[in-house]
This record gives structure tokens, sequence and C-alpha cells, in this order.
């Protein structure tokens, strides 16, 4: 199924589950799971248990928010969004104590800090008045 085809269609799912219906809605969450599983192992989540704790946790997520979709718009990419949270959340927690920095990895840290040293704006150190005013030139 393309991809509009489908947002389509778990759109209409979610359009009902919000009305009361709950076969919409168990197909809807049947529907999701391989969706999910796939956004999680694109995060880098890997392992069986770690991925269905995603799919479970970004389930409970769905649940707990669909009062909060907005049924004129895609699903998809509130569903793609909810997913990578709970798969970047996993991951945070669990990152190794003795590395953990904010990063998943030291050659992930090294990488985002040469990236960051490349691209950050220059900025000018004085106003003239010899203050740094901290903005970007």
């Amino acid at each position: 199924m393309r991809v509009a085809g489908q947002d389509a269609e778990l759109s209409a799912w979610m359009r009902a589950a919000q009305g009361g219906d709950a076969g919409a809605y168990g197909a809807l969450l049947r529907a999701c799971v391989p969706i999910i599983a796939s956004v999680a192992r694109r995060e880098g989540v890997h392992g069986g248990d770690a991925v269905v704790r995603v799919v479970e946790e970004t389930l409970v997520a769905i649940h707990r928010a669909r009062a909060t979709y907005d049924p004129g718009r895609p699903f998809l990419p509130w569903l793609t969004a909810i997913a990578e949270r709970n798969a970047t959340d996993l991951l945070r927690q669990s990152a190794p104590e003795a590395g953990r920095s904010g990063c998943a990895g030291r050659s992930i840290c090294a990488s985002l800090l040469r990236a960051v040293t490349i691209f950050r704006p220059k900025v000018q150190r004085s106003r003239g008045d010899g203050r740094d005013d901290g903005v970007p030139r």
C-alpha cells in the first residue's frame, strides 16, 4: 500500500476511533505495530525486546493522546513523531552510565561536536565598547 493510501486509511480509522468505534481502534493499533517497529529500528533500537518496548510505549502514548489527534492532518507524521520520541527515550535510558553525556556513544558525540564547531556562526566579540553582544554575524 502506498504511503498516501496508508495514511488515509489510518486517518480514517483514527477518526472513527475518536468517535467511539472499537473495531476501527483495534484495526488502527494493529496496523501501527509494524510501522512503529520500523521507526524504532530506523532510530537505532536493536534487539527484539527493545523494539517491543518501543512499540508498547508508543501504543500507550497513542491511546493517551488520541483525543489530541487532529483528523484534518495526516496520521503518519503524528505517529512517527511519537514513535521517534519513545525510541529516543529508550536509547537514552539504556546508554551506559560511564559514557553517558547525552549521546549514545563517544563517536557520535565527537561527530556532533565537530559538526557544531564547523557550523557554529561567527560571533562578533565586541560592540565597539569591549563587551560581547552575542549576536551572530
